[in-house]
């Protein structure tokens, strides 16, 4: 009866710490929206709302078409994973330039609001022409893109083979958890 009683103890522990910590891994909700860009084609994003009411752009899909100075086009989807706060006013932007051999340019602005959200893009790659002999430069121009809020669930972790949660450390510094 004593093994019992202590086993009992022990699991009782265990269950405790597990609902403890899982009550801290799900740390508000994750809420997505999807709709259309300018060209027609697919954009989607997850925004994290914590606990604290401060709200994250987690992840942002889009499709698009580039068009290159030789008139021809290729279609292109990209995903960020950003983790950025959102303004108070819901309010964020990527503004990022990759140099080199696979050069890109990236500007994307948005606003994201309760039930939607919209913003601007544009983004700019080199390119061969197709008997690649020549480079060519690439852009989708000016694209407006909206979506609207399509469900929110609770936010948590998402375990990896085995039950083991993956983390990564971003360029500024904080943990993230990484979802498939």
């Amino acid at each position: 009866m004593k093994n019992f009683a202590r086993s009992a103890l022990v699991l009782a522990v265990i269950a405790t710490l597990g609902l403890t910590l899982a009550g801290r891994a799900v740390a508000g909700q994750n809420i997505s929206y999807r709709g259309r860009t300018s060209q027609d084609e697919r954009v989607s994003l997850q925004v994290l709302k914590r606990d604290s009411g401060h709200r994250f752009i987690r992840r942002l899909t889009v499709f698009m078409t580039l068009t290159c100075d030789d008139a021809s086009t290729t279609d292109f989807g990209i995903g960020f994973g950003i983790g950025r706060r959102l303004g108070d006013d819901g309010s964020f932007g990527l503004h990022d330039l990759y140099t080199g051999m696979w050069g890109l340019a990236i500007d994307i602005d948005g606003v994201v609001r309760w039930r939607s959200a919209e913003g601007t893009l544009e983004i700019s790659a080199p390119g061969l022409t197709e008997d690649g002999g020549d480079a060519t430069f690439c852009t989708t121009g000016a694209v407006d893109w909206t979506a609207d809020r399509v469900s929110s669930r609770p936010a948590s972790p998402l375990p990896a083979r085995d039950g083991v949660t993956m983390v990564r450390i971003d360029r500024d510094g904080e943990l993230r958890v990484i979802e498939p």
